[in-house]
C-alpha cells in the first residue's frame, strides 16, 4: 500500500457511497485491520481484529489498549509504531499477540504510514494470523524426520566397549546379567533402540561391573576416548576408580548407581554434553543391575563447547566438527526410545529371573522329575504369566502370573482358572480348551481387584503326574493395546497434518506411480490423477522464466526416480484441471531405504501466484518511482559510499551527456565533471564531502559541469547521505540543476538596474539641455528668416547642422531616461532594416548578405530607435574586422512558448540575427559589453550597446549575444510581432502657419516662453505666458468667466515646484474640453507624450523642435480643429 495514497476514488459525488463500501469490504475481510493516529490511539478498526482482540469496538476507538495488553507486547507494538510514523518506512514483522480471553497468537503485522491532504501522519496496519501455521510447522518438522532417509553411521557398525582401553566386559566378577543374558542377545536388545538414537549404551551389573557397553555416535565415541586418556594409566581398574574418566563417571556414579540405589529411573545431563537416561533392571523384586542411554544433540552454544574442549583436552575445532555428524532426532522419537529403554530392563530382568530360577531348579534337580519337567516348561515358555490346569483347575503357577492377576501363588494354585477371564471371555476361553486349541488368541483378564485388561493366551497340552493337563501362557498385552492405540492415534494425527498443511504434498511409489496428493495439493492442481508415468502427458506446465513446455518425460519426478535427483525451488507455471493458470514452487526429493535404494519419492507443491502478483506490483512502482526520477526536472545521481554511480535521471543524463547504462558503475569524477568558473581548476568530489561532513552541503558558486561533449553549464548543486534504516550512511545523492540561463537572466537585469541609475541623471541633462537647445533652434530660425545677407544666412544653417549633432546626443542620452521612450509604428523591419545596414556600411571594405525570411511578421517600433540600433551593431561588426570581411544580416520569424526564453514571455517574435568573422570577444568581457560607457575602443565613448539595449528592451523586445574569440560575434535582436497591418498616415507638411486669437505658453523655462511668444506672434496669434500650470489655470478661468476663448495652448509637462502640464491639462478638460492643448517636454517620456490623447492633450512635441515642427503639429490640429 502507498504512503501517499491509499485509495484514490475518481467520483466525488459518490465519495460517501464509496466510504461506506470501503468499511463493508475492510469489515468483511479476514484478516484484522486497523488505523491508529499520531499518538498510537485506534481510530478504525474492522470486525476481524474486535474479534481477535475478544473487544468490543466502542472499547478499541480511542485508546492504545495498553490496560488490555501485556505490558512488554505494548511496549514492542509502541515502539514499531512510532518508528513507522516516524521513518515513513514500511514494517512487517513477526509477534505475539494475547486476546482478551488468555489465547497467545502468533502473527505477522504489516505497518505503514499514511500522509493525508493535510499533513496529518496516519498508521494503517494488517493482521496475518500464523498460530495455526507455526504449530505446523511443529508437526512438520517431525514428519520430516520420519520421512527423512537416516544416514548410515560414519564409520562401520556401532562399536562396543572393546577400545585402545580393552573389553571392561572382562573385569566383569559379578556376572549375573553378562551371564543370564549373554552378550550377543545383549547386543540384539540394545540396538532394537538405539537404532532410533545412533548414540550410546551401557549395560550394568548392580556393583557397577559392566556387563555391556556400545557407541553408536561419532560424539560418544569421541568423547570418550578422551576421557579414557585424562586417567593417564593403562590400567582399566584404576581408571574407573580414578573419577577422571568422565564419561564413565556421568554413565556409572551419576546415572546408573543412583537409579540401582534408588530403584528409579534416572534422567540427567552427562559430562559430555548430551543427555543420559536410565531404567533398574528388576529380576523379580531385586534390582540386579542398570541400563542407560546417551540422547539429544550436541551441544552447539561456543561457550559450552569450549568448555568441553578444556574439560576433555580436545581441540576445539575438532569438536565443533564432530557436533555436524550427528543427525538431530525429534522429542516423540526419544520419548519412544525410552518406552523401549523401559521394555528391554524388564526384559532383561525378566530373562535373568529366569536364568536364575533355572539355577535354582538345577540345584534342585534332586526333586522329582515331574517337578524338573514341570520348571523347564515354564522356562521354555513365554515371558508372561504361566499356569498348569487340569479342566480348568490351577495345578502350579510362575510369579509372572502372580504379578499379571495380583494374586499370590498360594492363592492361585487350587483356583479355577476361569476366575482369571473376565465374564464376557469365560465362554470364549472355555471353548478354546475344549478344542485343543494351540495357537495365541486374544481375550480379556480380570486382576484380583476387579481390574479388567487385555489378555494374550496360548496354550498346549504336556504330560504332568502320568496325565495329559494343559500349560497356558498369560501375557499382559494393556501396553501393546495402548501401543497400538497410540500408533492409530499417531497415524490420525499425521494423516491430519497431511490433509490441513497449507503446502501441496504427494507421493509417489518407486516406479513413479502418484499415490495420493494431500487436499492443498489437489487444489493446486484441480485433480488427484493418480497416474504412473506413462500418463504424466495430463499434467501441463511451462519452467519459468524461459517459458519453456515440461515434456511427458522431463518432470522432475521422472529424474528422481531415475536417478535419484533432488529439485529444489523449481518454477512452473502450470494449467490446473479447474482451467487456472498458476505459478507454483516445485521440490522433489527420493525417499531412500537404509541401503540408499530409492523406495519411491515425495513432491511438495507450493501456490505462489498471489506472491507473483505482489512482486509485480513491487516492480512497478519500481518503475514508477523511476518515472518519477525522469520527471524530476532537476539532474539526479546517486553513489555508493565509494563514489560509483548507481543510479541516474533523465535530466542527469542530459546535463552529463551518459547514459545510465553507461554511467552506472563509473566513479562519480569521470561522469559529473566539474570545475571552478574562473580558475579552471577541478572541484572537490561532493561525495567526499558529504561522507565527510554526514550533512547536507552544497557547491561554492561558479561551478561549472563539463558534459561528455564539452558543453560548459553553470549549476547549482547539492549533495545529501543516503542512510538506511538504521542511520548508516550507504550511499550520496547529487542534485543538481542548470543555472547558466539563470545567470544570464541575472546579468540582464543588473545592467537593467545599472540603466535604471543611469537614467536619472541622463533625464536630468537632457530635459535642460533641450529646453536650452529649443531657445537656440528658435532664434536662429528667426534669424536665417531675418538675414539680409546670404552668407549670414549660410553660417546660421550650418549652426544648424552642428546643433543637430548635440540634438541626436541627447537623444541618445534620453534612450536611458523615462524620455526615451519609443514614439512606435506598426510597420514592416525591411526594406527599412536593409537599407539602414547598407549606408552604414558605405565608403568600407565590408560587404553584408541577407537572409530574410519571406512573409515576415510587422512590428510595432520607433523607426529612429530602431535603426540607431542597426546602426550600432553593423559599426560594431566593421571595426571588428579592420582588414574586411563580409556581415551576415539574418530575420525569422520565431514563436516562443513559455519559459523557452529566460527574458520574453510566451508570444510571436521577429528575430534579426548581425553576425561578423571578426575578433571576437572574451568571455570575462561578454557579461559587461551592455554597460553604459564600458567600451574596448580608444575613441569610443560606452554608449553604443547599452543604447541598443535600452531601445529594445523599451520595444519589449531583448537583444542577446554569443562570441567565440578569434572566430566572431553574433547578435540576435527579438521584436514583438504583430498581426496588425501597416497604417502610417502621411502629413503633407506646410512652410507657413497663420491663425488669431490668444494662446496661452506655460513654461518654467524663460528662454521658451520667450521664444514661443515670438514664433506664435509671427502666425498672428496673441500669445500670454506663465511659468506655472496654477497661474495658467487662474488666466484660463477668468477668461472663460469674461466670455473670452482663448484659440490654444500649450503646456509644459514638468515644472519643478510647481504644477506641470499634466495637473493642469486634468482640471482644465473639467470646465473646457474642446481647446486645443499641447504638451511639450525635453523628456518626449513614454506616457502623455506618446499618448497625448488619453492625458487630455490635443497632441504633443518633444524639446528641441524647429520651427518647422511647431507650423507640421499647429497646421495639423489648428485647421482641423481635432
Amino acid at each position: 500500500m502507498s504512503e501517499k495514497n491509499l485509495f484514490c476514488i475518481q467520483d466525488n459525488e459518490s465519495l460517501c457511497e464509496s466510504n461506506m463500501f470501503l468499511n463493508n469490504i475492510l469489515n468483511a475481510a479476514g484478516d484484522p485491520f486497523f488505523v491508529k493516529d499520531e499518538e498510537s490511539k485506534f481510530v478504525f478498526v474492522n470486525d476481524a481484529l474486535c474479534t481477535m482482540l475478544g473487544i468490543a469496538r466502542e472499547n478499541i476507538l480511542g485508546k492504545t489498549l495498553g490496560e488490555s495488553l501485556p505490558e512488554d507486547q505494548m511496549k514492542h507494538f509502541l515502539k514499531i509504531d512510532k518508528l513507522v510514523l516516524e521513518s515513513g518506512e514500511e514494517n512487517q514483522c513477526e509477534e505475539l499477540l494475547t486476546g482478551k480471553d488468555g489465547k497467545i497468537r502468533t502473527i505477522v503485522t504489516k505497518k505503514t504510514r499514511y500522509v493525508n491532504e493535510h499533513g496529518k501522519k496516519l498508521l494503517i496496519g494488517v493482521i496475518h494470523d500464523i498460530t495455526i501455521h507455526k504449530q505446523t510447522e511443529e508437526r512438520l518438522k517431525d514428519i520430516e524426520w520420519m520421512l527423512t532417509p537416516k544416514l548410515p553411521p560414519d564409520k562401520g557398525p556401532p562399536t562396543d566397549t572393546t577400545g585402545n582401553y580393552g573389553d571392561l566386559t572382562e573385569l566383569n566378577v559379578n556376572g549375573i546379567i553378562l551371564k543370564s543374558v549373554g552378550q550377543e542377545l545383549l547386543r540384539e536388545v540394545a540396538e532394537d533402540y538405539l537404532g532410533l538414537l545412533g548414540t550410546s549404551s551401557a549395560i550394568y551389573e548392580v556393583n557397577g561391573d559392566y556387563a555391556f557397553g556400545i557407541f553408536a555416535s561419532r560424539w560418544c565415541q569421541t568423547m570418550d576416548r578422551a576421557s579414557r586418556k585424562l586417567c593417564d594409566t593403562s590400567d582399566n581398574i584404576k581408571a574407573l576408580n580414578s573419577g577422571r574418566w568422565l564419561c564413565h563417571e556421568s554413565c556409572w556414579t551419576n546415572c546408573a548407581r543412583i537409579a540401582i540405589a534408588e530403584c528409579r529411573p534416572v534422567d540427567i545431563e552427562c559430562n559430555g554434553g548430551i543427555r543420559m537416561y536410565c531404567e533398574p533392571i528388576k529380576a523379580g523384586d531385586k534390582v540386579v543391575g542398570a541400563i542407560n542411554f546417551g540422547y539429544g544433540d550436541p551441544p552447539q552454544e561456543k561457550a559450552k563447547l569450549q568448555k568441553l574442549a578444556n574439560d576433555y583436552n580436545i581441540q576445539y575445532d575438532d569438536l565443533l566438527a564432530e557436533t555436524k555428524t550427528y543427525q538431530s532426532r525429534p522429542l516423540f522419537i526419544i520419548e519412544q526410545a525410552k518406552k523401549r529403554l523401559h521394555a528391554t530392563a524388564r526384559l532383561i530382568g525378566s530373562m535373568v529371573e529366569q536364568k536364575q530360577t533355572e539355577l535354582v531348579l538345577r540345584a534342585e534337580k534332586k526333586r522329582a522329575v515331574e517337578s524338573e519337567m514341570r520348571f523347564k516348561a515354564l522356562h521354555n515358555a513365554s515371558f508372561g504369566g504361566i499356569v498348569i490346569h487340569d479342566k480348568g483347575l490351577i495345578l502350579d503357577c510362575n510369579q509372572g502370573l502372580s504379578e499379571i492377576t495380583g494374586y499370590s501363588q498360594q492363592e492361585l494354585i487350587g483356583m479355577d482358572g476361569l476366575l482369571l477371564i473376565a465374564t464376557q471371555s469365560r465362554q470364549w476361553v472355555m471353548d478354546h480348551i475344549l478344542a485343543g486349541y494351540d495357537k495365541p488368541y486374544e481375550a480379556v483378564g480380570v486382576r484380583k481387584d476387579g481390574r479388567e485388561y487385555p489378555v494374550r493366551l496360548e496354550g498346549r497340552q504336556i504330560p504332568y503326574h502320568g496325565k495329559e493337563v494343559r500349560v497356558v501362557e498369560f501375557r499382559d498385552i494393556t501396553n501393546q493395546k495402548q501401543a497400538e492405540e497410540a500408533l492409530r492415534e499417531s497415524e490420525n494425527r499425521l494423516q491430519k497434518i497431511f490433509d490441513i498443511l497449507p503446502i501441496g504434498l504427494w507421493f509417489a511409489d518407486k516406479t513413479g506411480k502418484l499415490l495420493r496428493g494431500n487436499p492443498a495439493g489437489v487444489s493446486i492442481w484441480g485433480a488427484e490423477p493418480r497416474v504412473d508415468p506413462s500418463r504424466y502427458g495430463v499434467f501441463k506446465a511451462r519452467r519459468l522464466p524461459s517459458g519453456e513446455e515440461i515434456g511427458s518425460d522431463d518432470w522432475a519426478l521422472t529424474h528422481t526416480i531415475r536417478e535419484g535427483t533432488t529439485t529444489l525451488d523449481e518454477v512452473l507455471e502450470i494449467d490446473s484441471f479447474d482451467g487456472q493458470k498458476k505459478i507454483i514452487l516445485n521440490f522433489t526429493a527420493p525417499v531412500l531405504d537404509d541401503n540408499g535404494a530409492i523406495l519411491g519419492a515425495v513432491i511438495v507443491n507450493q501456490d505462489i501466484t498471489e506472491r507473483k502478483q505482489a512482486e509485480e506490483v513491487i516492480s512497478a512502482e519500481r518503475e514508477r518511482l523511476a518515472v518519477t526520477l525522469r520527471s524530476i526536472g532537476d539532474g539526479v545521481i546517486t553513489t555508493d559510499i565509494n563514489g560509483t554511480i548507481v543510479l541516474m535521471n533523465k535530466v542527469a543524463e542530459e546535463l552529463c551527456g551518459w547514459k545510465q547504462n553507461e554511467a552506472q558503475g563509473k566513479p562519480l569524477s569521470s561522469v559529473f565533471n566539474i570545475i571552478n568558473q574562473s580558475t579552471r581548476e577541478p572541484h572537490e568530489s561532493p561525495v567526499a564531502k558529504v561522507l565527510a561532513s554526514g550533512q547536507i552541503i552544497e557547491l561554492a558558486n561558479h561551478t561549472l559541469l563539463i558534459s561528455r561533449d564539452g558543453t560548459e553549464r553553470l549549476i547549482a548543486d547539492s549533495g545529501a547521505p543516503i542512510k538506511d534504516r538504521d542511520s548508516k550512511t550507504i550511499g550520496v545523492v547529487l542534485v543538481f540543476r542548470d543555472m547558466t540561463e539563470k545567470k544570464k537572466l541575472e546579468s540582464a537585469l543588473e545592467v537593467s538596474s545599472k540603466l535604471e541609475s543611469l537614467a536619472v541623471l541622463a533625464g536630468g541633462i537632457a530635459h535642460d539641455f533641450n529646453n536650452l537647445l529649443g531657445g537656440i533652434y528658435g532664434y536662429i530660425d528667426m534669424a536665417i528668416e531675418s538675414a539680409k545677407d546670404v552668407q549670414t544666412a549660410e553660417f546660421l544653417s550650418k549652426t544648424v547642422s552642428t546643433i543637430d549633432r548635440a540634438r541626436a546626443l541627447t537623444q541618445q542620452l534620453l534612450t536611458f531616461a523615462k524620455g526615451g521612450a519609443p514614439v512606435q509604428k506598426i510597420a514592416p523591419l525591411f526594406p527599412f532594416v536593409q537599407e539602414t545596414a547598407q549606408f552604414a556600411l558605405s565608403g568600407t571594405n565590408v560587404s553584408c548578405d541577407f537572409n530574410i525570411q519571406q512573409d515576415l511578421w510587422n512590428c510595432n517600433y520607433d523607426r529612429n530607435q530602431i535603426g540607431q540600433v542597426i546602426d550600432n551593431l553593423i559599426i560594431n561588426a566593421q571595426q571588428a574586422m579592420p582588414v574586411g570581411g563580409s556581415i551576415n544580416v539574418s530575420a525569422q520569424n520565431v514563436s516562443l512558448s513559455e519559459k523557452e526564453h529566460p527574458l520574453l514571455s510566451e508570444g510571436n517574435y521577429v528575430k534579426i540575427s548581425v553576425k561578423d568573422s571578426g575578433v571576437g570577444i572574451k568571455k570575462e568581457l561578454l557579461v559587461r559589453i551592455f554597460d553604459p560607457f564600458f567600451t574596448t575602443k580608444t575613441k569610443g565613448h560606452g554608449l553604443g550597446l547599452a543604447t541598443c539595449y535600452s531601445i529594445i528592451n523599451r520595444h519589449g523586445g531583448c537583444i542577446d549575444v554569443d562570441s567565440e574569440l578569434g572566430k566572431g560575434s553574433i547578435f540576435h535582436v527579438y521584436l514583438p510581432a504583430t498581426d496588425t497591418q501597416t497604417s502610417e498616415i502621411v502629413i503633407q507638411q506646410s512652410a507657413q502657419h497663420k491663425g488669431s486669437g490668444t494662446f496661452l505658453v506655460m513654461d518654467d523655462e524663460e528662454v521658451m516662453r520667450d521664444i514661443l511668444k515670438q514664433l506664435l506672434e509671427s502666425f498672428g496669434y496673441s500669445v500670454i505666458c506663465r511659468d506655472n500650470g496654477k497661474d495658467a489655470l487662474a488666466f484660463l478661468t477668468a477668461e472663460m468667466e469674461a466670455k473670452r476663448p482663448v484659440a490654444g495652448m500649450i503646456f509644459d509637462l514638468t515644472v519643478p515646484g510647481g504644477m506641470g502640464g499634466m495637473e493642469a491639462v486634468a482640471e482644465l478638460r473639467k470646465i473646457d474640453a474642446k481647446t486645443p492643448v499641447f504638451v511639450a517636454s525635453g523628456y518626449a517620456d513614454g506616457t502623455a507624450m506618446k499618448n497625448p490623447v488619453e492625458y487630455g492633450f490635443t497632441a504633443s512635441i518633444g524639446k528641441p523642435f524647429r520651427k518647422a515642427e511647431l507650423i507640421e503639429m499647429l497646421e495639423k490640429y489648428m485647421k482641423t480643429g481635432t
